[in-house]
């Protein structure tokens, strides 16, 4: 963390899920995305509709620093 902020790990965590999908567990939803008024932007999970996706549901802890670790160990 630099002093004064946080740091949120989503972008590090997509781009994993990307390298090593094999580190998470995925389920198909149905996602909706508002595209106006005051929930512009906000994510939904629908019934019927939308957009079928897999969204990761749990991550290997372990497998995800192991993975960070040799990313930043190398050269």
């Amino acid at each position: 963390l630099v002093k004064g902020s946080s740091y949120y790990f989503w972008d590090t965590i997509t781009a994993a899920a990307a390298i090593r999908p094999e580190i998470f567990v995925f389920k198909e939803m149905r996602i909706d995305v508002s595209t106006s008024g005051k929930n512009l932007g906000k994510t939904s999970q629908v019934l019927f509709g939308g957009k079928k996706v897999q969204v990761a549901m749990q991550m290997d802890k372990d497998a995800f620093e192991n993975l960070l670790l040799s990313i930043f160990s190398t050269k």
